[in-house]
């Protein structure tokens, strides 16, 4: 097979990267061509020097993809610009050729270059994990899927249709009706806090989000602007922001999408910031995403933290339990860390950094 030939990709190939893309099913099915196309440019084009790689085989057509996705970082208090390499795919025709290593290594060599301080992602796939791994990245912390179940029946019937549709019927009434009645149960765990959907980050207190961002030393930007940009709409690609409120101070916040995840409706957990200690804004945020769940007719409500975490317990505390579902943390480091290793313990990502659920 003749080499393909590799190259940046530029801010108007939206469309012919969706026409790519989507026979191989690999495009949410939130976005259409158009929504893909705003949407890929937003997330690469949208935040200083761009590195996208595509592949054209000898005759033009597209056969591969893969990018850094932008994000703004602290990382003990120093601005650094995180690349979350993202959206690889190769031609099934060219998974045999070493154009997936030519690209890896590409984008570790010189991601620098663009102005990228490191690279991260949460890998899920075993065999794509050992890849990376091999190429050089370095391996981190498992982040766990936590899973709150909403219509038992449904979720069924999704994986397979010989379930039958009144049973299904059923057992989405009676997983409905335990749902309701475990939110009454923990209603008492979250007195006193009022949930507020937010229209606009803007609305957020910034105090709050520094003093839930306090006990990380690793960290993804989350002021208005950074999470305005990360919220934007595309499609049916929507996002819905909530406050746990006291009196007039906000305790703790929320970010929610209704999405599609294989067979399944979720209401997933983007990003769900309180001080840790703050037991009442925890309980009462994750109530909410169970209501949002139910009120969108959701097969259940999932989040994912690392094991061992405060976010990993409060999601235990509040019903929520551990799925086999995992992904692994990996990174690449530039030279700023030169003198330190990534404060591993310390580093909070998750689907706040890129939610491609």
């Amino acid at each position: 097979m003749p080499a393909a030939t590799l190259a940046l990709a530029t801010p108007d190939l939206g469309g012919e990267i969706y026409d790519f893309l989507h026979p191989h099913n690999f495009i949410h099915p939130d976005l259409d061509r158009d929504a893909f196309a705003a949407c890929w440019r937003h997330q690469f084009f949208s935040s200083g020097d761009p590195c996208v790689l595509i592949a054209r085989d000898s005759e033009g057509r597209l056969v591969a993809h893969y990018g850094l996705m932008p994000v703004p970082y602290l990382v003990d208090g120093r601005p650094m610009r995180a690349g979350y390499f993202c959206q690889l795919f190769v031609d099934p025709a060219h998974r045999r050729s070493p154009l997936f290593f030519q690209m890896e290594r590409k984008l570790l060599r010189e991601y620098g270059a663009f102005g990228f301080d490191f690279l991260h992602a949460l890998i899920i796939i075993p065999p794509v994990l050992r890849q990376h791994l091999a190429l050089g990245f370095s391996g981190g912390p498992e982040y766990h899927t936590f899973l709150f179940p909403l219509a038992a029946g449904s979720g069924c019937k999704a994986v397979s249709q010989h379930v039958p549709a009144l049973a299904a019927a059923l057992a989405d009434t009676l997983s409905s009706h335990l749902g309701r009645a475990a939110l009454s149960l923990r209603r008492p765990a979250s007195r006193g806090i009022e949930i507020v959907e937010i229209e606009s980050p803007s609305e957020l207190d910034p105090q709050l989000l520094n003093r839930a961002t306090a006990g990380w030393r690793m960290h993804a930007v989350r002021d208005p602007a950074a999470i305005a940009h990360r919220t934007a709409v595309f499609g049916r690609k929507r996002y819905a922001i909530f406050a746990a409120v006291s009196g007039r101070r906000h305790r703790g916040y929320m970010i929610l999408r209704r999405t599609h995840v294989q067979a399944f409706e979720v209401a997933a957990i983007i990003d769900v910031m309180a001080p840790p200690d703050d037991d009442l804004a925890w309980n009462a945020l994750l109530a909410q995403a169970c209501r949002f769940g139910l009120e969108n007719k959701c097969h259940a409500a999932v989040a994912s933290a690392p094991a061992g975490t405060p976010a990993a317990q409060h999601l235990a505390d509040n019903l929520f339990f551990r799925t086999p579902s995992r992904a692994t943390l990996l990174y690449a480091l530039g030279p700023k860390f030169a003198d330190s290793a990534a404060p591993l313990s310390g580093w909070l990502s998750g689907w706040y950094d890129h939610d491609y659920i």
